[in-house]
C-alpha cells in the first residue's frame, strides 16, 4: 500500500500526458484525413475535367450549357465548381455547370453523370437512366466492364478505368486516344500470363504453317500484279471506248438533224407535188371540155356551110370560122405547151425527191450501224463489268445464308457489289456511284480497283480505314485528269468486314446506311453512315468506324438508294425506306432465297408499267 501510493501523483501526470497525445494525434489525424480527401476531391475533378475535354459528343447534344450532374456528393461539386475552363465543342466555347444531384430523375438534360458505388444505384439502374443518349457515365468502385468509365484504388493510387467503349460509342459519344492511353486495366494479371503462355505455345506451333503462308502470299502478290496489270489495260480500253462512244453520239445526233432538215423538206415538196397534180387534173378537165366544144363547133360549121353553099357571104363566113379555128388552136396550143412544162417540173422535183428518200434511207442504215456500234461496245463493257463482280458463287460460299438482288437499269450500271476475304475476315460492300449506264460503269470501275487497292496494296481490314484510303486513291486518279472540266463523280458505299469467329461485325459507310434485324426482334437497328460521299466534297472528315457483336440468326442489310426511289403504285409515288423497312420485317421468317423472291417480287408489283428510275443493289445475310 505504501508502494502504491507513492506512484500515486507519478500516475496522475502520466494519464495527463496520454491524453494530451491521443487528443493531438486524433486532431493530425483528422486534418490528415480531411487533406488527404481534398487531394483526393482535386484528382477526381481533374479526371473529370479531362474527360469533358477528351471526349467528343454530338453538335446537337449541348446547346448553351454544358452540364455536369454528381450523385449525392456536395464536397466533390463544390471543389469540381472551382475548374470554371469553358468546353470546346465543335469549335465553339460553352460554360459549364456542376450540379448536385439526389436521385435519378430527368438525366437527359445532362451531358456527364457521377456516381459512387455508396450512392446506393447499381450499374443497370444507371444504365438504364442513361439509354441511348449522348451521356458520359463515370462511376467509381462498380465492377468492370460494368459501367463506362469506373474509378478504382490501384496501389492506392486512384486511377480510372475505360470499362465499355462500346456501350460509349453506341451513345454517339468518341473518345480521344489520350483516355485509352491513361486508362489502366485491372483484369487479373496472372489470367493473362497464363493465356499469354498458351498464345506463345500457339505461335511455336504455327512457325512452319506460317513460312508456308509467306511462299502463297509471294505467289498470291505475283498473280495480283498480273490482275492489276490486265485491270489497268482494261481501263485504258474503256477510256478508248469512252472516247469513241462520245464520237459516235456526235455523229448520231449530226445525222439525226439532217434526217429531220431532209423529211421536213421532202414533206414540203411532197405536199408542193400534190398541189400541182391537182392543178394538172383542172387543166386536162377544161381541155377535154375544149375539145369537146370544138368538135360541136365543127358540127355547126359543117351545116352552116351546107346551108351557105349557094349564098355569098360562104366566103366571109369561111374565114371568119377559119380564123375562130385558128385561134382556138393557138389557145389549145399554149395551154398543152404550158402543161408539159408543169409536167416536166414535177417529174424533175419527182426525181429530186427520189434521190432525197434514197440519201435518208442511207443515212438511216448508217445511223442504225453507229447505233449497233454503239451497243456492242456498252455490252462487252458489261462483260469487263461483270468480270468485276465477286462471282456469286464466291459470295455464298463465303456468306452461305446471303442472297444478291442486283438489277442494273441499262446493261451496264454505276451500282455494284464487292467483296474481299482477308486474315479470316469476310469484307463486302453495297455500292452506288454517280450516274447509271456507260458513266456510271466508268466511275464504278475507278471504285472498285481502288477498294482492290486498299484491301489487296495497302493491307486494310478496318472498314473506316478502307474508305479513308479509297477517297484518297479516287480523288487522286480524277485530279490526275488531263481535261480542264472539274470531276464532280463519286460513290456511296456500305462497307461491312464480318468476323466468322468472333461474330464481331465493323461498318462504316458513305451515306449509305447499315440496317440488323436481331432474331426474334421487331425492330431495326439503322447504322448511321459518314454525311459525305467517295468523291469530290466541300469538307471531308474521317469516316466513322461501327462495331457491332452479332448473334446466331440476326440478319444484315446493306443496299443502294435504287429501290426505295423507285416510283409506282397506285399514285405513281417513290417506294421510300420507311415502306423498304416494313417490307424487310415482314420476311424474317422465311429462309435468305425466299427473301430475294419477295424483295424482287415487291419491286416488280410496285414498278407496274413505269419505267426504272436507278440501278438497285441489294445485299442480305445471315448469321
Amino acid at each position: 500500500m505504501v508502494a502504491r501510493a507513492s506512484h500515486t501523483p507519478y500516475s496522475g501526470i502520466r494519464r495527463f500526458l496520454y491524453s494530451c497525445l491521443v487528443l493531438f494525434l486524433l486532431t493530425a489525424a483528422n486534418n490528415l484525413f480531411a487533406q488527404t480527401s481534398l487531394i483526393e476531391f482535386r484528382i477526381k475533378s481533374a479526371y473529370l475535367n479531362n474527360f469533358v475535354k477528351n471526349v467528343e459528343w454530338p453538335v446537337n447534344a449541348v446547346s448553351d450549357t454544358f452540364r455536369i450532374a454528381i450523385l449525392q456528393d456536395k464536397a466533390l461539386v463544390e471543389e469540381f465548381s472551382n475548374i470554371i475552363d469553358p468546353k470546346n465543342h465543335h469549335g465553339k466555347m460553352i460554360p459549364r455547370k456542376v450540379i448536385s444531384l439526389d436521385e435519378l430523375d430527368n438525366v437527359s438534360k445532362y451531358q456527364m453523370i457521377y456516381a459512387d458505388a455508396k450512392s446506393g444505384y447499381s450499374a443497370q439502374d444507371l444504365l438504364n437512366a442513361v439509354g441511348r443518349k449522348p451521356i458520359l457515365l463515370v462511376t467509381e468502385n462498380y465492377e468492370f466492364g460494368s459501367t463506362m468509365i469506373n474509378f478504382i484504388f490501384n496501389n492506392n493510387k486512384l486511377q480510372y478505368e475505360a470499362t465499355n467503349v462500346l456501350q460509349i460509342e453506341s451513345n454517339n459519344l468518341v473518345l480521344n486516344n489520350a483516355i485509352l492511353d491513361r486508362a489502366v486495366d485491372s483484369e487479373d494479371e496472372e489470367e493473362f500470363q497464363r493465356t499469354l503462355r498458351e498464345l506463345r505455345k500457339k505461335l511455336n506451333l504455327t512457325e512452319d504453317k506460317n513460312q508456308e503462308q509467306s511462299r502463297r502470299i509471294q505467289k498470291l502478290n505475283k498473280i495480283m500484279a498480273l490482275k492489276e496489270d490486265t485491270i489497268a489495260q482494261k481501263e485504258a480500253y474503256l477510256d478508248s471506248i469512252r472516247a469513241d462512244v462520245a464520237r459516235q453520239q456526235k455523229l448520231a445526233d449530226e445525222l439525226k438533224a439532217t434526217v429531220d432538215s431532209n423529211a421536213a423538206e421532202i414533206l414540203k415538196k411532197e405536199r408542193d407535188l400534190e398541189e400541182n397534180d391537182l392543178k394538172l387534173t383542172q387543166q386536162m378537165v377544161e381541155l377535154e371540155k375544149a375539145r369537146k366544144n370544138f368538135k360541136e363547133i365543127e358540127k355547126d360549121m359543117s351545116r352552116t356551110m351546107k346551108a351557105l353553099e349557094n349564098q355569098k357571104f360562104f366566103l366571109m363566113i369561111s374565114v371568119f370560122v377559119t380564123l375562130l379555128i385558128a385561134v382556138l388552136l393557138i389557145v389549145a396550143y399554149r395551154s398543152f405547151v404550158k402543161q408539159r412544162k408543169q409536167a416536166a417540173i414535177i417529174n424533175r422535183q419527182k426525181e429530186e425527191a427520189e434521190i432525197q428518200r434514197d440519201e435518208i434511207q442511207t443515212q438511216h442504215i448508217q445511223l442504225a450501224d453507229k447505233n449497233k456500234e454503239i451497243t456492242d461496245s456498252i455490252t462487252y463493257a458489261k462483260r469487263i463489268q461483270d468480270a468485276m463482280l465477286p462471282p456469286l458463287d464466291t459470295f455464298h460460299q463465303l456468306l452461305p445464308k446471303s442472297f444478291v438482288f442486283y438489277l442494273p437499269k441499262d446493261i451496264v450500271a454505276g451500282d455494284f457489289y464487292w467483296m474481299e476475304k482477308s486474315n479470316g475476315k469476310i469484307i463486302f460492300a453495297a455500292a452506288d456511284c454517280t450516274g447509271h449506264g456507260v458513266p456510271g460503269a466508268i466511275v464504278s470501275v475507278i471504285c472498285s480497283n481502288a477498294l482492290n487497292r486498299s484491301v489487296r496494296e495497302f493491307k486494310l481490314e478496318k472498314p473506316s480505314e478502307i474508305l479513308n484510303k479509297t477517297l484518297e486513291i479516287v480523288l487522286e486518279k480524277f485530279n490526275s485528269s488531263h481535261s480542264d472540266e472539274e470531276v464532280k463523280d463519286g460513290m456511296d458505299i456500305a462497307l461491312c468486314a464480318f468476323d466468322p469467329i468472333t461474330f464481331e461485325l465493323e461498318y462504316a459507310g458513305a451515306n449509305n446506311p447499315l440496317w440488323i434485324i436481331r432474331k426474334g426482334s421487331d425492330e431495326i437497328e439503322d447504322y448511321k453512315a459518314t454525311k459525305q460521299p467517295i468523291g469530290k466534297y466541300l469538307k471531308h472528315v474521317p469516316f466513322v468506324n461501327h462495331k457491332v457483336k452479332l448473334k446466331e440468326g440476326d440478319t444484315i442489310y446493306v443496299f443502294s438508294d435504287g429501290f426505295a426511289d423507285q416510283f409506282g403504285g397506285e399514285m405513281g409515288k417513290k417506294f421510300r425506306s420507311l415502306h423498304f423497312k416494313e417490307l424487310l420485317l415482314s420476311i424474317q421468317d422465311k429462309d435468305m432465297n425466299a427473301q430475294k423472291r419477295a424483295i424482287e417480287k415487291a419491286f416488280f408489283g410496285w414498278k407496274g408499267k413505269l419505267d426504272q428510275l436507278d440501278d438497285i443493289c441489294v445485299i442480305g445475310f445471315r448469321v
